[in-house]
């Protein structure tokens, strides 16, 4: 083939006007290729950013969770100590159980710091407690089981008194005895009333029935009696009643002087049964040696420890 031949038309200003137009279009390439990368270069950026500020909120989550998981121990630990019990004693806050799981948890208890844990006024009644389980009565006695009473006695609410009876159980013991145990609500707790349960009397009774106790507060059963004698032997000016108690070997006869308004709560004891005080009485003269004693007040028409006066 043969070359085609020059065209003038086409000269110089021709390869100029193809060179520029050829410059033209690899600028629009590259503009657009530019373009491009932009638009591209741009998603890593925000990607970046979102991933940095997600890792800072997964870091404020982090913290705020270990600081919960450090702080609600000790919370907890402050809370408990508060509730503890008086005068450094191990008688921290039981909170409201149900009375036999109370009276459950009382007797099943092996210790003293167990113990102090289910039972009312934990100041008077520990020192008692621990004498009555280390050299006392409960050293040798085994508790067979408990049950609830359903009859008798029923402790009507007293006015007045800021804890009432929630529960009364009888407690049977490996030699046949038995013992009461009452459940009180008290402050928004269950606990056991552990002068009732230890039928405490103060000073104990040996010192009572041989009348070195010149006054004595007891807890037992009365019923009406009939027995008069110097210096109790006018039925006009006393009335006299029955009084026992299961450590006692004999009865005693405790009067009222019928004059005393402030014992007419027990003017009307029912023939039929006995009802269980807490009294203060005291001999006259030598009255003790015929087991005879004056009623001077009634401490609880029950057999609860009252709550010490503020």
């Amino acid at each position: 083939m043969k070359p085609k031949p020059f065209n003038a038309a086409r000269g110089p200003e021709y390869v100029d006007l193809l060179r520029q137009s050829r410059r033209r279009v690899q600028n629009r390439a590259i503009r657009a290729e530019a373009r491009e990368l932009s638009v591209e270069g741009t998603a890593p950026r925000s990607s970046g950013g979102n991933r940095f500020l997600l890792g800072v909120v997964g870091l404020g989550l982090v913290v705020t969770l270990a600081g919960l998981v450090w702080i609600l121990p000790a919370w907890r630990t402050s809370r408990q100590d508060a509730s503890a019990g008086v005068g450094g004693q191990a008688a921290s806050r039981v909170a409201l159980l149900s009375p036999a799981d109370c009276a459950d948890g009382f007797l099943k208890a092996t210790s003293q710091e167990e113990r102090l844990r289910f039972i009312r006024l934990p100041e008077l009644a520990g020192p008692v407690m621990q004498q009555f389980y280390e050299s006392g009565p409960g050293a040798v006695e085994t508790v067979e089981e408990h049950k609830p009473i359903l009859s008798g006695q029923l402790d009507p609410p007293v006015m007045g008194r800021s804890y009432s009876v929630s529960g009364r159980f009888q407690v049977a013991l490996r030699d046949g005895g038995q013992r009461y145990l009452y459940t009180v609500e008290e402050n928004g707790e269950t606990k056991v009333d552990f002068h009732v349960y230890a039928r405490h009397t103060d000073p104990p009774w040996p010192e009572i029935t041989s009348g070195r106790a010149v006054e004595s507060k007891v807890r037992v059963s009365l019923s009406p009696g009939d027995y008069y004698q110097a210096p109790f032997a006018d039925s006009d000016e006393w009335l006299a009643l029955r009084a026992t108690h299961p450590d006692l070997p004999a009865d005693l006869t405790l009067y009222l002087r019928r004059s005393d308004t402030s014992l007419t709560q027990l003017t009307n004891l029912p023939p039929d049964k006995s009802l269980r005080f807490f009294l203060k009485i005291a001999p006259i003269g030598n009255s003790w040696s015929q087991r005879q004693y004056e009623i001077k007040a009634i401490l609880s028409p029950d057999w609860l420890e009252p709550t010490p006066a503020p």
